[in-house]
């Protein structure tokens, strides 16, 4: 993640170029590449053996089971390195009815937990520290965190907030009690939806906007059994008290005729 140290020399020559006007721009320069059609996918994993090949030549892997957030066990998957949050395939979980989608993997333990669809969805989203491209931004965000996915509205607290605490966020202030929380929860910078969110995979990127502005980014920690659910802890109906302009232009994206910004999934994106 780089910082403002680093984001104060760097260049983004092509930021504000469409593909196909790099494209046309590589065709008068010569580069041979100037017409290679889009890679869609990692370029180093094959498309006949996959990531499973890669990744088990590199690391060991091993099985695990298979619960559901009640403890039951429904399946068993044959590596559990290999499972990723919210995942739907390839569980080995059939017949259960509605889809099961994953909320936790935990490698130590061998373990993988699934539920129902609005089992996804958080109402805080723990991440690392927060890299600003300026001044901490206290207000409402727009927030990215799939390359082809939607923004969401959220804003970025540090630790939990209680429902106690509902008037100091409402005015902004983050002088909030945290007494009755583990230090560990204390420590980790969250982001509060507007509204509840399917809960991103570790280590994913976190990208923060202002219109169209890049103003910081993050990545994704695991969600906690009371990170899920903060009905009794937070007043949803406080957490984002202004709002958002949503009719600005959006966050760019990777499609062919939006701007093509290397940085739209990282926080590297910085307008400069």
């Amino acid at each position: 993640m780089l910082g403002e140290e680093q984001l104060e020399r760097l260049l983004l020559p092509v930021g504000e170029m469409t593909k196909k006007q790099v494209r046309e721009a590589a065709e008068r320069l010569g580069i041979r590449t100037a017409q290679k059609p889009d890679s869609q996918d990692v370029c180093f994993i094959t498309r006949s053996e996959g990531r499973k090949s890669f990744l088990q030549e590199r690391m060991e892997t091993k099985p695990a089971k298979v619960i559901t957030t009640d403890g039951e066990e429904v399946g068993r998957v044959p590596a559990v390195e290999l499972v990723t949050i919210g995942q739907r395939k390839n569980l080995g979980i059939g017949g259960m009815g509605e889809p099961k989608f994953v909320l936790e993997v935990d490698v130590a333990e061998g373990k993988v937990v699934v539920g129902n669809r609005d089992d996804r969805l958080v109402e805080a989203q723990p991440v690392a520290p927060v890299e600003w491209v300026g001044q901490p931004v206290e207000g409402p965000l727009l927030v990215q965190c799939r390359a082809h996915g939607k923004v969401a509205e959220g804003r970025v607290v540090a630790g939990y907030v209680g429902s106690r605490d509902a008037e100091a966020l409402r005015d902004g202030s983050h002088a909030a009690d945290f007494s009755g929380y583990e230090q560990m929860e204390q420590t980790d910078d969250h982001i509060l939806w507007g509204e509840p969110q399917p809960r991103v995979a570790p280590g994913q990127s976190i990208v923060f906007y202002e219109g169209d502005i890049v103003v910081g980014g993050t990545t994704a920690l695991p969600v906690s059994s009371r990170a899920a659910d903060l009905s009794e802890t937070i007043d949803v109906a406080t957490k984002v008290s202004s709002s958002v302009n949503l009719s600005a232009k959006p966050p760019v994206s990777l499609s062919a005729n939006q701007p093509n910004l290397a940085t739209a999934g990282s926080p590297i994106g910085a307008a400069r």
